[in-house]
């Protein structure tokens, strides 16, 4: 017996394809087929269970085993919980708040937020409090926190509030890079770029909430026309 354990975000779904359903099928198909034969196979996501339920369920996904909130918690295939593993809060803050120092003194002082996830935010927020200068925060507008769950937006109320969310938690009153997620496609880019959500970015500039506006592509033709744009000062590409 062998055991398959996969990612589901872009791995298994993976939803950055024009091909998503399509291939998610495959995916599907092949899981069958490997079970059939007597293996097992494990989903292992950064998802909740809600979040990572819901998606099993619309798509009937065959599974054995599920990790689920970045491998905290392992359920069987009827959801009752195997194992779970749990970190205090206080002891949370105080790895983060280590973490940052340890950062600062070897030298490291630029810090990618991409997650919305505000206890993020707010043990960020608590680490940096009283050296904000110190820091170079560069955080992810288009994105919110949702039932647990990340969850990429062009909506501009959704971006609005995101954004006011985060600075809240984090303690402070601007970012130093403004980066707008996940700009995959040259289609996209002239979207975002003629649209409400690069007229929020820039009057967010403009009223100094921040300080460098950024686009983060994992698609070479649309980081290129981002860049020629001249909208935008950081690139964030991989």
């Amino acid at each position: 017996m062998q055991l398959l354990v996969s990612d589901y975000d872009g791995t298994l779904n993976p939803s950055c394809n024009p091909f998503r359903i399509r291939n998610l099928q495959l995916n599907i198909d092949a899981i069958r087929e490997f079970r059939d034969n007597g293996n097992k196979f494990m989903i292992s996501t950064g998802r909740t269970l809600p979040a990572i339920r819901q998606e099993i369920e619309e798509h009937r996904i065959p599974f054995d085993y599920l990790a689920c909130n970045d491998g905290s918690i392992l359920f069987d295939q009827d959801y009752h919980i195997v194992e779970s593993f749990y970190i205090d809060s206080d002891v949370a803050r105080e790895i983060v708040s280590q973490i940052f120092r340890t950062a600062l003194e070897s030298g490291v002082n630029c810090m990618d937020l991409y997650t919305p996830n505000p206890d993020v935010h707010r043990r960020v927020g608590r680490a940096i409090q009283g050296r904000r200068e110190a820091f170079v925060l560069q955080a992810h507008l288009c994105t919110i926190w949702e039932n647990g769950q990340y969850r990429a937006t062009r909506d501009p109320e959704e971006v609005r509030a995101s954004f006011e969310t985060m600075l809240k938690n984090l303690g402070t009153d601007y970012i130093d890079v403004g980066m707008i997620h996940y700009v995959d496609s040259v289609s996209e880019w002239e979207k975002i770029a003629n649209g409400p959500v690069m007229q929020y970015a820039k009057a967010q500039k403009e009223a100094g909430h921040i300080r460098f506006l950024g686009v983060s592509s994992h698609n070479p033709e649309a980081a290129l026309a981002a860049v020629e744009s001249g909208s935008i000062d950081v690139l964030m590409f991989s």
